[in-house]
């Protein structure tokens, strides 16, 4: 299966895992939705990581799909598409470009993807349409390198259109949300809350919103910089300033330039009378040392060895509230620990563990509902958090007083 060989169609690409319960649960009804679709124009293809092909065959035949099967066995594909977490259900259309890209389950997913979908479907390509499709079936055999070779960038791209292009001195712009009714990419779906990436000339869709809500302004500096609320400071209320609309970033800008150009946009387009920059100060951090011994404790966020490291305090994977899964570097797993501890994280390993890592988040009784200053702290009980993340990778966790820089955000006139 060589998705080149698929332009004309529409192909659907489900990541999945016989372990993954939520894929067991939501590709039957991926499939259902695809069935409404002429086989010739709309193809399922289940991209399996790391399974043999047996059980994948056999997990497929329970289910009762109709899909083509793709055994990722190196985990090249899913690297491509950044899958991550999963189940991850990304359409390609009939161009060979990835249009939509959503990760997990549940009704309201399930609601975007048959809409996204239908979308897709109905747009006119500038592929002739194929109409020798083979039909649909298991086709386990193929390998993952064949099988996404060729298949495009994994994020949307589309030509830059006038209210969404840089000039030539820009790195960040803001295209407000009376402005994204029409999706550069998708005309159908509202455009606010997107991240793209201008490439030469053309866009990226680097961060799709789930909701197209407003969020507040420190979601936006982590969907731009990857900061996390840990590394933030300064006034809480600012940072909950909720804000709508798209945002152009310049492939390859810094931190400073875009910060400095996300300042004069809040100072001169959102009419914000705040100061945004970064500043050196003493401040209380975690700091991480010893020797690296894991031994998570959540379930596989992708291959059954691929357990997730669980944050947690008094409550925890038995008796506790899952709020949220995520995945990404292991310098990303300390800040996700920070961000749920309420502190910085200073690390003085002598190197990162390579690799990716998953993590799950239970959150027990908050601190407050309402904070002065970031970073926030998530719950009463750090401490227990902090220990029971030790126990899970051998590190050691202590306090200090460090001088480390922070992302601030204060009230500045205008005038």
């Amino acid at each position: 299966f060589v998705l080149t060989e698929q332009r004309g169609r529409v192909v659907v690409l489900d990541f999945w895992a016989s372990w993954c319960g939520p894929c067991i649960a939501t590709m039957p009804k991926v499939d259902a939705i695809v069935e409404q679709f002429d086989p010739n124009d709309v193809e399922l293809v289940a991209v399996n990581l790391q399974d043999s092909v047996a059980r994948a065959n056999l997990a497929i035949d329970r289910m009762n799909l109709n899909a083509t099967v793709i055994m990722d066995v190196d985990g090249e594909a899913g690297r491509f598409y950044d899958a991550r977490a999963i189940p991850q259900t990304v359409i390609v259309n009939r161009d060979g470009d990835v249009t939509h890209l959503f990760v997990g389950g549940g009704t309201k997913f399930l609601d975007e993807f048959a809409t996204a979908l239908k979308t897709v479907v109905a747009a006119e390509s500038r592929t002739p349409r194929r109409t020798d499709a083979p039909p649909r079936g298991n086709s386990g055999s193929d390998s993952a390198p064949d099988a996404m070779q060729g298949s495009g960038d994994k994020t949307s791209k589309t030509k830059i259109n006038r209210t969404y292009h840089l000039r030539d001195d820009q790195v960040l712009k803001w295209v407000p949300s009376s402005s994204t009714t029409r999706r550069p990419d998708d005309p159908e779906r509202d455009g606010s809350g997107h991240v793209y990436i201008q490439d030469g000339t053309e866009l990226k869709l680097k961060i799709r919103s789930g909701s197209g809500e407003p969020e507040p302004l420190h979601m936006i500096v982590f969907k731009l910089l990857r900061v996390f609320p840990c590394d933030v400071t300064g006034d809480a209320k600012l940072w909950m300033t909720n804000i709508g609309g798209d945002f152009v970033l310049r492939k390859g800008a810094d931190k400073g330039q875009v910060t400095e150009a996300l300042q004069a946009i809040l100072r001169e387009q959102m009419e914000l009378a705040v100061s945004l920059k970064w500043v050196q100060r003493r401040a209380e951090v975690w700091v991480v040392d010893g020797e690296f011994h894991p031994d998570p404790i959540g379930e596989p966020w992708r291959r059954p060895e691929d357990k997730a490291y669980v944050f947690y305090g008094v409550n925890g994977p038995v008796n506790g509230r899952h709020q949220e899964s995520n995945a990404g570097t292991f310098d990303d797993l300390l800040k996700a620990f920070g961000a749920r501890t309420g502190l910085p994280v200073v690390s003085e390993l002598t190197k990162s563990p390579d690799g990716h890592f998953g993590w799950q988040t239970w959150y027990d009784d908050m601190n407050s509902v309402d904070w002065d200053d970031f970073p926030r702290q998530y719950a009463t009980h750090v401490d227990l958090v902090a220990k029971h993340f030790a126990q899970q990778t051998g590190l050691d966790f202590h306090r200090e007083d460090r001088s480390i820089q922070l992302l601030k955000l204060s009230s500045k006139s205008l005038d």
